[in-house]
C-alpha cells in the first residue's frame, strides 16, 4: 500500500525523471554484459554501415558513451541526449550489430526529450509522457503480433512449455500446445489494455507479470540464455509502471487528442516509428529489430558449411558452435547465430546486409572453392507461409 501511495504522489516530471534514469543504469548494465559488442575484442567480424577510421574497435566511445550516460542519470539536460544519441549514432554505424532491439527501444524513449522545444515546461512534460506512452503501448502490441506465426507455435513456444513442464502424457502437452492459440490472442492484448482507461490497471499487471515469467524463463533455474535482456526487461518494468501505473486512466486519450488536433510533430514522428513503420517489416521492407520482432520464430538464421579440414584456419572458438558434421561428406555446418550469443552475448543482426560482411571474413579465411554460405528465412506470418533461403557467392 505504500508503494501505492508513492506511485499516485509522482508528479509527470519525477515520473519522466525515473524513466530517464532506469534507462541510463539499465543501458550501461546491458553494455556491460555485452562486453566484447561495445568494447573491443571480438573475433565475430563487424558490419559496419559507414567505416568510421578514428572510431577503431569502438571502446573509447563506448566508454565516452557510459561517462554521458551517468551524467544523464544525474543531469536531464538535452545537450547531455544529444550526445548520448550521437555516441549511439557512430557506434551503430561503425557495427550494425549494436543496433539490438533494447538499444532502439531506449533510442526512441531518449528522442522526445530531445526534440520537444515548447516554451512551457508543463507543455513539454506533456508531450513526452503522451509520446513515451504511444511508445510503450506500439513496442507490446507488434511484439506480440509478430508472435501470430507457425513457427513460434510449433518450435518456440513448444520449446518453452518443455523447459517449463514435463509431461508423463503426450496428448496432454498436445493440449497445452494448443492452447496457444488463445494465449496469443490474450498477449496480442497487452498493448492494447494499456490504451483503453477500462483495462489500464489490469494491463499493466499483465504486462507485469509477463516480464517476470520472460526473467523466470531466462534464470539459472530454466533456460539461463541471453542473460543480457535482463535489464531491458527491468527497464520496460520501470517504464510501464511510470508511464501506466497510478495516472489518471483518461490523460492519455485526451492529450492525444489534443496533440494530434494541434499536429504536434513529435508525436507524429513517435506514431511513425512506433505503430506504422513496423508495419512494412511484414514485406521485408524494414529490419527485424527495429519492427519489434524478437524471439518470434521468424528470424534468419545463416550457416556456414567449410571442410572440417579448413576449420584449423578459423577461430578455434568455432568449434563450439559447430551444428554437426557428416564424416561422408568431410565438412562441418557452423551456426553463426549462436556463435554471435557465445561471443557477443547478443544474437546476430538478422539481415543480408549483415550477413554479407560476416560471408566476406569467411571468403577472406578459406578458398571459396571450399566454402558454401547461405541463409534460411522462415515464414514471417500465418498468412504468409513461405520460406526462403539465400547462397552468399564470395566477391572475386
Amino acid at each position: 500500500m505504500k508503494f501505492l501511495s508513492f506511485l499516485f504522489s509522482l508528479s509527470l516530471k519525477k515520473r519522466l525523471q525515473i524513466v530517464l534514469q532506469s534507462v541510463c543504469v539499465f543501458f550501461v548494465v546491458g553494455m556491460l554484459l555485452s562486453w566484447k559488442l561495445w568494447f573491443g575484442g571480438a573475433v565475430f567480424p563487424d558490419a559496419p554501415w559507414l567505416v568510421v577510421p578514428w572510431i577503431g574497435d569502438g571502446s573509447l566511445l563506448s566508454w565516452l558513451m557510459v561517462a554521458w550516460l551517468i551524467v544523464l542519470f544525474f543531469v536531464q539536460k538535452k545537450r547531455v541526449i544529444f550526445w548520448v544519441l550521437l555516441a549511439i549514432g557512430l557506434l551503430v554505424l561503425d557495427d550494425q550489430m549494436r543496433l539490438q532491439p533494447r538499444v532502439y527501444t531506449y533510442i526512441l524513449v531518449l528522442f522526445p526529450f530531445l526534440l520537444c522545444f515548447h516554451k512551457k515546461e508543463s507543455e513539454r512534460i506533456r508531450i513526452v509522457f503522451v509520446c513515451l506512452q504511444v511508445l510503450l503501448i506500439g513496442v507490446y502490441v507488434w511484439s506480440w503480433f509478430h508472435k501470430l506465426n507457425d513457427n513460434f507455435v510449433f518450435m518456440v513456444y513448444p520449446q518453452i512449455v518443455d523447459a517449463l513442464v514435463t509431461f508423463a502424457d503426450p496428448v496432454m502437452r498436445e493440449v497445452v500446445i494448443f492452447w496457444w492459440y488463445w494465449i496469443g490472442v490474450m498477449e496480442l492484448l497487452l498493448g492494447l489494455f494499456l490504451l483503453f482507461p477500462s483495462t489500464r490497471k489490469r494491463g499493466v499487471l499483465l504486462v507485469l507479470f509477463m516480464h517476470c515469467f520472460i526473467l523466470f524463463y531466462l534464470s539459472p533455474l530454466i533456460s539461463w540464455w541471453n542473460a543480457v535482456v535482463y535489464p531491458w526487461n527491468l527497464a520496460m518494468m520501470v517504464m510501464v509502471v511510470m508511464m501506466f501505473g497510478g495516472v489518471d486512466n483518461h490523460v492519455l486519450q485526451k492529450n492525444i487528442s489534443s496533440l494530434w488536433y494541434d499536429r504536434h510533430y513529435v508525436l507524429g514522428l513517435m506514431i511513425v516509428f512506433a505503430w506504422l513503420l513496423p508495419f512494412f517489416h511484414w514485406w521485408g521492407a524494414r529490419d527485424a529489430y527495429v519492427s519489434f520482432s524478437l524471439y518470434s520464430g521468424k528470424r534468419t538464421d545463416l550457416y556456414v558449411q567449410v571442410y572440417d579440414e579448413d576449420l584449423r584456419l578459423l577461430d578455434p572458438l568455432l568449434q563450439r558452435y559447430l551444428v554437426g558434421t557428416k564424416e561422408q561428406n568431410e565438412y562441418a555446418l557452423i551456426d553463426v547465430f549462436h556463435r554471435s550469443i557465445g561471443e557477443l552475448q547478443v544474437p546476430v543482426y538478422p539481415e543480408r546486409r549483415v550477413f554479407r560482411h560476416i560471408a566476406d571474413y569467411f571468403c577472406d579465411a578459406i578458398d571459396p572453392t571450399r566454402l558454401k554460405i547461405y541463409d534460411y528465412q522462415r515464414p514471417k506470418s500465418i498468412w504468409n507461409q513461405e520460406d526462403f533461403s539465400h547462397e552468399y557467392f564470395c566477391k572475386k
